[in-house]
């Protein structure tokens, strides 16, 4: 009983822990350096150099507090290339599973494409730098590369769905993941961000599981959120 009420206050701590980091992140972690060189606050707008400063900075603190949780052994919390075949095997699947529900969310008018059609040049790159850089490394370190590898040390618990069992910490992962998505968003309702967000979220803990590997994650999360990008910007350059 005594061992139990341990590992119970153990998950509760750690869980705790993961919530102070990152909401000291959001709150505190804005830290106004790019932002501060005149070039860049010329050519971004307030908003988007921001989003992306704090992409910065999210990063750097994970990778110190990761390096801190692993002893220095990253190699073993995603910052590695393990599994390659498994790991392109998953991301192909993912690319074909994005392509189709990106064009039913076109299709359904729930993709705003449009979203940045009236920003200027420089606001439309870094948009894209956004999604297919800055927001999937910075991501993928501190949702599953720490916060999961926090939690599974003791969130050992699994769910079976028939012969499938998965660690019960992918759900919760996957869940903190889509409640700090909501930034720049493609799409005319929250609830359809929040659906995407938790089910890239999901994926990103089972390859990362599986696989030890943030590489698959970073690629597919980029897929996903900056192919409305390019879309965009493709069929505006042509028309």
């Amino acid at each position: 009983m005594k061992e139990e009420l341990t590992h119970i206050a153990h998950q509760i701590l750690s869980l705790a822990g993961v919530a102070a980091f990152y909401y000291l992140l959001r709150t505190h972690g804005d830290v106004q350096v790019l932002r501060s060189i005149p070039a860049v606050a010329a050519s971004f707008s307030p908003a988007l150099a921001a989003v992306f400063e704090r992409h910065v900075w999210q990063f750097v603190f994970s990778m110190a507090a990761l390096t801190v949780v692993s002893r220095g052994n990253l190699w073993s919390c995603g910052i590695n290339s393990m599994h390659v075949r498994r790991s392109l095997a998953m991301l192909l699947w993912f690319y074909g599973a994005a392509i189709v529900v990106l064009g039913m969310l076109s299709w359904t008018s729930v993709l705003a494409g449009d979203a940045y059609g009236s920003s200027r040049t420089a606001d439309k790159l870094l948009v894209m730098v956004i999604h297919w850089l800055s927001s999937p490394v910075a991501d993928q370190i501190l949702f599953f590369g720490l916060f999961q590898t926090m939690l599974a040390k003791y969130w050992t618990a699994e769910v079976a769905a028939g012969s499938l069992r998965l660690p019960a910490v992918i759900f919760i992962t996957a869940l903190i993941f889509a409640l700090g998505r909501v930034e720049l968003a493609h799409y005319t309702t929250t609830t359809a961000e929040y659906a995407c967000a938790y089910g890239i979220g999901f994926f990103s803990g089972i390859v990362y599981h599986r696989t030890r590997s943030l590489l698959t994650p970073m690629l597919a999360q980029a897929f996903f959120f900056g192919l409305p990008d390019v879309i965009y910007l493709f069929l505006s350059s042509i028309g």
